[in-house]
Formats: structure tokens, sequence, C-alpha cells
């Protein structure tokens, strides 16, 4: 009697943890289901919504920027698909450059892409680049003062780059030829190049026989 009571106490005890079990394995499951779900909804899916976005911008050029903002707002934590809504402002600005409208919007699209890539330097000097054009068709001084913002901060991040500090130069000899930030820049840009080994990364002839016939302000500065 007393091998049946153990026996049947034993049988109860694993019944019980065969319970317990179960209900651990029930809980798991529905927490891995929760988590997954939350990732889905939080992370693949705003991802999955804006690809899906850009993907129409590519294939109907016709609802491009409908369909590159959309892209941008699905997946609000992504600077390429703020950039590429930037990309495409700027396509339709050029095309229309008394719309100030877009102006706006097109420099509010560029702030969000570098809110979001702040160390990128690459970003910077193109979007520098893209409104010294706008600035060339339209005089409009918001945009020559954008540009030398972002030339600058292109500059600090990548001090080292000939190009950038190249095409800055140009700019200012441009639109600010007494600024003696040309000459320095200028300057740096030739030594840099001249330092460089690799003739493929050197400056091209068309940049710095430009840079080489800027113009040197007339005074020094104090």
């Amino acid at each position: 009697m007393l091998l049946a009571a153990l026996l049947a106490n034993r049988d109860a005890m694993f019944q019980r943890q065969i319970g317990v079990n179960r209900k651990t394995t029930i809980l798991t499951c529905i927490g891995l289901v929760v988590l997954l779900l939350f990732v889905y909804f939080t992370g693949m899916r705003p991802v999955l919504l804006a690809k899906t976005h850009a993907a129409r911008a590519d294939s109907e050029p016709w609802f491009a920027l409908q369909e590159r903002a959309m892209a941008a707002d699905k997946d609000p934590f992504s600077a390429s698909q703020r950039e590429a809504l930037a990309t495409e402002m700027f396509r339709q600005r050029l095309a229309q450059p008394s719309n100030q409208q877009r102006n706006t919007d097109m420099l509010h699209a560029q702030d969000a892409a570098l809110r979001l890539d702040s160390r990128s330097a690459v970003l910077r000097f193109t979007f520098a680049q893209r409104l010294e054009m706008m600035y060339d068709k339209t005089g409009d001084a918001a945009l020559r003062d954008r540009a030398t913002i972002l030339y600058r901060e292109a500059i600090e991040r990548y001090p080292n780059n000939a190009r950038y500090r190249a095409a800055f130069a140009l700019f200012l000899g441009k639109t600010d030829p007494k600024n003696f930030e040309m000459l320095k820049q200028r300057d740096e840009a030739l030594r840099l190049d001249d330092l460089m080994p690799d003739t493929a990364q050197k400056l091209p002839l068309e940049i710095r026989q430009p840079l080489e016939a800027l113009p040197s302000p007339i005074a020094a500065p104090k």
C-alpha cells in the first residue's frame, strides 16, 4: 500500500509538472508572437511599405513626388528615404525655379535627412552642390547662404578632402570673391591635391585650372 501511495503521489507530481511546463510553453509562445508582431509593425512593416512607395516612385514618374513623400512618411527614421524625397524635390525645383513653395519644401526635406544622418559629409556636400545649382538659376540669397553652411559642414566632417575644399573655394569665388575664406580653401585644396599619390584621386583639370585661376583678395585680413 505504501508503494502504491508513493507511485500515486509521483504520478500526481508528474502531472502537475506537465501542467506547469505546458503553461510555461504557452506563455513563452504568446510572448514570442507578441514580440514578432511588435518587431513587424514597428520595424519591418514601415520599411517594407516605404520600399513599396519608393518602387512606385521609380516606375511611375508622374507620381514620384507623392510616392517619395509617402515613403518618407512610412519610414520616418530612414535618412535614405528623406534624401530621396529631397532629390525628387530638387529635380522638380529645377524644372520650376520660380516655385518658392517647392524651394521651402526641398530645404525642409534636406534638413530632415541631415538630422537623421548627422555625421555624413557626403550628404552635406551633395546638398550644397544642388543648392549652388539652384542659386545659379535663381540668385536666391537664402540658397546661397544655405549652400555656404553645408559646404563648411562637409569640410568639418572630412577636412582632408581636396574636392570639397575646391568646390567651396570656387563657390565663394563666384558668390563672395572678397571673402578670404576663398583663398584659404583654394590653397588647402591645392596642397591636399599635391599630396595625393593616387592620380585617379587627384582633382581633374576642369576643377584644378579654375581653382588656380581664382583671384586673390586685394588686402590681407586684419
